[in-house]
């Protein structure tokens, strides 16, 4: 059997974006709140945006299941390195470019009399993001460049995933999938509402949700697509909106995680039947950079507030402060876009033709003996 890459489906580069977008809106909470106090109503949605974090572990389950899981129906350990390799390559040149920023901020901090706290640039939590195992320790504290905590748990994750694909493989009937997708989304709830406070949390977290993903990859391939559109996930999205307005805690901890997993799954099932909403060009460009976005906005927010205090601007005129918001997204998205074509994108083109050479090299290894 030749060894493909599916068609991409659009909807799931677009939720990237809007995860993404989530997640900004939730460390600009402060900024946007004290600049637009109006905008206080949506608080309860802005403060949950750390959620959407979850999702992207679901999401990256659920794409690298159908990309990659003919490669793991058996052992085989060159394959792994292979697709080890790949990831490593897909993750580590933006994580390291925004870590060597990240130290150029509080060296040059340090030169012009601006302190950052010890306990968050230490030099043995630098070595630990340098080597990405910065999560795989006990008692995880956020530190150097903070949204790359996610990228530590992701890269556990990969190094999982080849196990996870031999274990689903092994389950053959629908009645089994379907247990084993009940069985991720149980485990999804109870560590929701069990997990705060557990050693190697950030680490171990990941693994319901990436888990899940995968599971939902394995379910929704056995479905076709529908014949016509559908609004599902626009309805799961509203819902996940509504819930930071009704629950609380834990019980919204475990309502999201169901909620997204259900958004990102939808999407998959619909493929190009889900609506203009997941295929539009602002939402596909935001997608396309969305990792970039997530891992630069964290670092242009720090810097900013070094330079103009945002308390400063409090009382000024409505003009004032909505441009000043403005320009706190246009350095946010300029960054990101310019990480983006600098070094995202070169690093995708030779992941993708490093892809194909595998891929090729793979199909050439299953050929029956003799043929041409």
């Amino acid at each position: 059997m030749a060894i493909g890459k599916p068609e991409p489906i659009r909807s799931l580069t677009t939720i990237r974006g809007y995860l993404a977008c989530w997640v900004l809106l939730y460390h600009l909470s402060k900024e946007l709140f004290l600049l637009l106090p109006a905008t206080t109503f949506f608080a309860p949605v802005v403060h949950a945006g750390h959620f959407a974090v979850p999702g992207f572990f679901v999401l990256s389950g659920y794409v690298l299941w159908i990309n990659y899981e003919s490669w793991f129906k058996e052992i085989q350990f060159t394959k792994a390195c292979r697709f080890l390799l790949l990831r490593f390559a897909r993750l580590y040149p933006v994580h390291l470019v925004t870590l060597l920023a990240t130290f150029v901020m509080v060296v040059g901090g340090a030169l012009v009399g601006v302190q950052f706290p010890n306990n968050r640039y230490s030099p043995t939590d630098f070595l630990r993001n340098l080597l990405l195992i910065h999560t795989w320790v006990p008692r995880f504290h956020f530190n150097w460049n903070y949204p790359s905590w996610s990228i530590s748990s992701e890269w556990f994750a990969y190094l999982c995933f080849p196990a996870i694909c031999l274990l689903l493989h092994r389950i053959k009937s629908s009645g089994a999938k379907i247990a084993a997708m009940w069985a991720r989304a149980l485990f999804m709830v109870l560590f929701a509402w069990y997990g705060e406070g557990l050693q190697f949390r950030e680490m171990l977290g990941i693994l319901p949700l990436f888990t899940a993903g995968c599971c939902l990859g394995l379910l929704v391939g056995q479905c076709a697509a529908p014949a016509s559109k559908s609004y599902l996930p626009e309805c799961i999205l509203l819902s996940i909106f509504c819930m930071p307005f009704v629950l609380e805690a834990n019980a919204l901890q475990a309502a999201e995680y169901l909620l997204l997993a259900g958004l990102v799954g939808s999407l998959g099932w619909l493929k190009t039947q889900a609506s203009d909403f997941w295929s539009n060009t602002v939402g596909n460009w935001v997608g396309e950079i969305s990792y970039s976005l997530y891992m630069c906005h964290f670092l242009v927010i720090k810097v900013a507030n070094q330079i103009v205090p945002i308390q400063t601007l409090s009382n000024a005129s409505f003009v004032v402060r909505c441009l000043t918001f403005a320009l706190y997204l246009a350095a946010i998205f300029g960054l990101s876009w310019v990480t983006y074509l600098a070094v995202e994108r070169p690093c995708q083109r030779y992941f993708k033709s490093k892809r194909k050479e595998i891929i090729a090299d793979n199909r050439s290894q299953i050929q029956p003996s003799g043929a041409a």
